[in-house]
């Protein structure tokens, strides 16, 4: 290791910041920075910056770059020139990352469209597709804390690269040599500024325009220090709404996300100063996206002037009943959600002959059914982590084209005096109450590693009196206890038990981060028994699964 450790603190591409981590690192740290080479997963990179094989740097990045171009040139080898749009974030190192991965594709002479500006994820996946690109590259780390980054990509549909890719993906990565001998260049690098931005608004219309509204709507909105700044003030301005404050404090692009405790929209200490502003100027509904503004996520003013903020099953069930009472629909009109979202928007789209298609989790199964099935009948696609999609201008969440959505939706209700909440307290009495809970357990390093397959392995054995039948997704099955029956589904580390009264529980580790989550969800004729189901649930997880082992 210490020849290793000699080669990286002599490389001329990894900065002085990053050699004294390594010159100053305990045997402990040391360990965690070489320990492995940091994973390239169906989700891409993330890790934590610094220095090692461990760790996000100029050199990981440049590693994984490689392996991708040899993919590229394979697969298309009957191009002339293959090309690659890559955007980035706002985070640490992220514009290094990316100029650098420019440098090295180019370097391998592949076309490079290079956001000249930070840029938001969906901007990325739209260069694909209208450039006609066969790969993109984004860096980000979405809402992790902001010593991480990472490393994601699509294919030529603007989708992200789904396994069977990645793993010939990875196998290239794992096949291009040492971390240091590479060559670089800077021909056939272009560049996307700001007008790329305006062509991607413009297409935005059919949403602005689904149904008329007053533009009455008092909107706040905070882009979270991130990369919606730009885009969201241009749209909300041209599609006609006006009267927008926008959190002052958060608008910077600060890679340090200095201003908010936390920018991730699944939590609800995302919107403390969104509410404060939403209290001192009377504002209707506050909306934030996280940094990169994949996620998208709501608080809206109840009739008693209180903010509530909406879950992401709760946002999917009201997107998807405001799209099909006001999309054109068709005899093969479908939704898409993942295997551990609410049923609420299935029960409303089912209600209305509109299919329903059950995917993994992972944005990149529901572009990847909008590529199969086509366009034309989409009506709206989502996962219960703040992620949507209803026109399929991308192939992956889309918090920018969400927000426009929410202006119109809540301006439409408003103009009839009504909030969102009203609207879904309504689905809630036509379909059943929905109750949901996500449990997540961060786990870090190798010992981290370890606790989350004990914990994933107690979740299989859980002591389930009412269960009704298991869905284990790496075995491919479906098991109850009177047959086995196999899944249509690719193979994933997800176990789903569905209980009798239509209750299930779900545990999967993360694709990007080092988390297990746990899913929870309930329905009954009232919120107050959905709400005892959960609980009852939590208590039997406590019980039974324990991220800390007992002495």
């Amino acid at each position: 290791m210490e020849k290793n450790q000699k080669e990286w603190l002599d490389s001329m591409r990894i900065d002085n910041q990053l050699k004294k981590q390594l010159i100053e690192a305990t045997e402990d740290q040391l360990n965690d920075m070489f320990y492995q080479e940091l994973p390239f997963g169906t989700g891409g990179m993330r890790g934590l910056i610094g220095i090692g094989t461990n760790r996000m740097n100029v050199l990981t990045v440049a590693r994984a770059t490689r392996g991708l171009a040899q993919y590229l040139l394979t697969k298309y080898a009957d191009l002339e020139q293959p090309a690659v749009v890559i955007g980035y974030d706002n985070r640490l190192y992220s514009k290094e990352f990316a100029e650098h991965t420019a440098e090295v594709l180019a370097g391998f002479r592949i076309k490079v469209h290079l956001f000249k500006d930070i840029a938001a994820t969906p901007l990325v996946s739209f260069g694909v597709r209208q450039l006609k690109a066969q790969c993109g590259i984004v860096i980000t780390a979405s809402h992790n804390p902001p010593e991480y980054n990472g490393y994601k990509i699509y294919d030529e549909t603007g989708c992200q690269m789904l396994p069977k890719e990645i793993a010939k993906v990875i196998d290239c990565i794992e096949n291009n040599g040492d971390f240091f001998t590479y060559s670089t260049s800077r021909q056939g690098i272009s560049y996307l500024d700001q007008s790329f931005q305006n062509r991607y608004i413009k297409e935005l219309a059919g949403i602005a325009t689904m149904v008329e509204t007053s533009k009455k709507l008092k909107i706040g909105f905070s882009p979270q220090h991130g990369t919606s700044r730009e885009p969201v003030k241009e749209m909300l301005a041209d599609y006609g709404f006006r009267d927008v404050v926008y959190v002052q404090e958060q608008m910077a692009a600060d890679p340090y996300f200095s201003q908010t405790e936390s920018a991730n929209p699944e939590d609800v200490s995302a919107y403390d100063l969104l509410i404060d502003y939403g209290r001192k100027y009377d504002l209707d509904v506050l909306i934030t996206t996280d940094p990169d503004a994949d996620r998208v996520g709501v608080v809206y003013k109840d009739r008693l002037g209180e903010y509530q903020l909406l879950s992401g099953n709760q946002l999917g069930a009201l997107l998807i009943d405001f799209f099909i009472k006001f999309k054109q629909l068709g005899t093969d009109s479908y939704i898409v959600k993942t295997i551990v979202t609410s049923e609420l928007g299935a029960e409303i789209a089912k209600a209305h002959g509109v299919q329903v298609e059950n995917v993994l989790t992972g944005f990149k199964y529901i572009g990847d059914v909008i590529n199969r099935k086509g366009e034309a009948g989409f009506v709206g696609g989502y996962e219960e982590s703040f992620g949507y999609l209803m026109e399929p201008l991308t192939r992956d969440k889309d918090g920018i084209q969400i927000v426009l959505a929410l202006a119109v939706m809540a301006n439409y209700y408003l103009d009839r005096q009504q909030t969102l909440g009203d609207r879904l307290t309504a689905l809630f009495n036509e379909y059943g109450f929905y109750e949901e809970r996500l449990i997540s357990w961060t786990l870090t390093g190798r010992a981290g590693q370890a606790t989350i397959k004990r914990l994933y392995e107690q979740f299989k054995q859980l002591p389930l009196n009412d269960l009704a039948y298991t869905e284990d997704y790496e075995l491919g099955i479906r098991r109850s206890s009177s047959e086995s029956v196999p899944l249509e589904f690719e193979q994933a580390l997800v176990v789903k038990h569905v209980l009798a009264d239509g209750s299930w529980l779900c545990a999967r580790p993360s694709g990007t981060e080092p988390k297990l989550k746990l899913y929870l969800s309930a329905n009954s004729p009232t919120k107050e028994i959905s709400a005892t189901k959960i609980a009852n649930l939590v208590t039997m997880i406590d019980q039974n699964m324990k991220p800390e082992k007992e002495e």
